[in-house]
C-alpha cells in the first residue's frame, strides 16, 4: 500500500543518514588515533582533521616528504577501512535483528503450518486437550 512504501522509503533515508554519520565519526576517531602516533607538525594535524567528512577522498597536504605521504594514506585506508568495518557490522545486526522480528510476527508461509502445529501440540499438552482444532486467519 502506500503508507507502506511511504515509511519504507522514509525508513530508507533514516538508516542512510544515520550509518553515514556512524561511517564519518568512527573514520575521524581512526584516523585521529592513527595520526597521534605519527609524527606530523601542527598545520599537517589540522589539515587532515579538516579533512574528516572526505572519508577516502581525503587531500593529503602539499609539500610533503615520499614517507609521510605514504604513512598518511596508510592511516586514510586504515581509517576507512574500521569505518566500513562497523557500518557492515551493524547492517548485518539489523538484517539479523530484522530476520528474528519476521520469525516472531509472520504466521503464513512456508513452516507457518508446522509452527501452527507444534503450537496446538504445545497447547493441548499444556491443558489436557486430546485434540486442538488448527487456527484459522
Amino acid at each position: 500500500s502506500g503508507i507502506n512504501n511511504a515509511v519504507s522509503r522514509t525508513a530508507s533515508v533514516l538508516a542512510l543518514a544515520l550509518l553515514g554519520v556512524l561511517a564519518v565519526a568512527v573514520f575521524g576517531w581512526s584516523l585521529d588515533t592513527q595520526l597521534a602516533s605519527l609524527p606530523l607538525t601542527a598545520e599537517t594535524m589540522r589539515a587532515m582533521v579538516d579533512q574528516h567528512a572526505r572519508l577516502a577522498a581525503a587531500e593529503l597536504p602539499p609539500n610533503l616528504d615520499a614517507v609521510t605521504v605514504a604513512q598518511l594514506r596508510d592511516a586514510i585506508a586504515g581509517a576507512f577501512v574500521a569505518s566500513f568495518r562497523v557500518v557492515v557490522f551493524v547492517g548485518a545486526a539489523l538484517a539479523l535483528a530484522a530476520s528474528f522480528c519476521a520469525l516472531l510476527t509472520i504466521e503464513s508461509g512456508i513452516g507457518a503450518d508446522r509452527l501452527r502445529s507444534e503450537r496446538d501440540q504445545a497447547i493441548s499438552a499444556d491443558s489436557g486437550m486430546t485434540e486442538v482444532s488448527p487456527l484459522r486467519h
